[in-house]
């Protein structure tokens, strides 16, 4: 459940982003097929986290938990700043796919806004990792589950410019993104 919430994410912000205009909702919808995707490569390696940290528990080595996790976090540092690079210079494989120059552009403003919540996001699944493998499984799903409320407020206000934020179109998808990414490391 946890996962399918943070997938969420991008599903939201391509539905939001197509109730604003169609070349919104391609931009937004071409940004996640690179965002997302990178995402769960660099996710899928940390996850190698739950087992370790639970083999150690139940091996009865809990003094060496809190070691494995930080060799995690600054794994998930790392993986952070090169998913920030990467999205950040993804305009080539973009035109490769010969998406429309109007819509590449609406993908990177989406992406570069993104790309700001990536080093948050890796911490944030490293932390919720870590928490499954000690058997804690509750808090990062209900932390995961007020994420899409979050994203979708967030999508609604940057989008149409709401409560004297600035109009964003997909754009703002990608800045609620970024700033809902921050909150699950936040309140992990």
């Amino acid at each position: 459940a946890t996962q399918f919430f943070i997938m969420g994410m991008g599903f939201v912000d391509t539905a939001m982003s197509g109730q604003y205009s169609s070349l919104d909702l391609a931009g937004v919808a071409m940004g996640g097929v690179i965002l997302w995707p990178l995402f769960m490569l660099f996710a899928g390696v940390l996850t190698a986290l739950t087992p370790m940290v639970s083999q150690h528990v139940g091996g009865g080595r809990r003094l060496a938990v809190g070691a494995l996790i930080q060799q995690g976090i600054w794994v998930a540092m790392i993986f952070g700043v090169i998913l920030f690079l990467l999205v950040r210079i993804s305009e080539p494989l973009l035109i490769l796919f010969d998406v429309a120059p109007e819509a590449v552009s609406i993908a990177m403003a989406y992406l570069k806004a993104a790309s700001w919540g990536c080093p948050a996001v890796m911490l944030y699944v490293t932390l919720r990792y870590a928490c499954e493998g000690l058997g804690q499984t509750l808090l990062p799903m209900l932390i995961a589950g007020t994420t899409l409320p979050i994203n979708a407020g967030l999508n609604y206000v940057l989008i149409y410019g709401l409560f004297g934020a600035p109009e964003l179109g997909g754009e703002g998808c990608g800045w609620a993104t970024a700033i809902t990414m921050w909150f699950e490391l936040g309140v992990m």
